[in-house]
């Protein structure tokens, strides 16, 4: 799936529950910030916290709650949430 790319989550055949239980349809696109390099941020839907396989993009992933981010994000992820990417997931969920 063309959001999977997108979000660098790569899913093994094999994997007897993908992504903890969570289908492709549950992936949406929340949009995207281009400042020093472009990204893009997705809403994905679960009922409990589960550990996804990163492609070669990606170095690791955290969880967090939308009232306890952390306060060192990079540039892009700042600019997102203060454009109100946090806000449309809320809404969305």
């Amino acid at each position: 799936m063309k959001v999977n790319k997108q979000a660098g989550i790569a899913r093994a055949d094999d994997d007897l529950v993908h992504f903890g239980g969570v289908s492709d349809a549950d992936i949406q696109g929340l949009g995207y910030v281009e400042a020093l390099r472009e990204l893009h941020y997705f809403l994905l839907l679960a009922d409990h916290e589960f550990t996804p396989h990163l492609n070669h993009e990606h170095s690791e992933f955290r969880w967090f709650k939308p009232h306890n981010l952390p306060h060192n994000l990079n540039r892009p992820t700042a600019i997102a949430v203060n454009i109100g990417l946090i806000q449309k997931a809320l809404q969305l969920a």
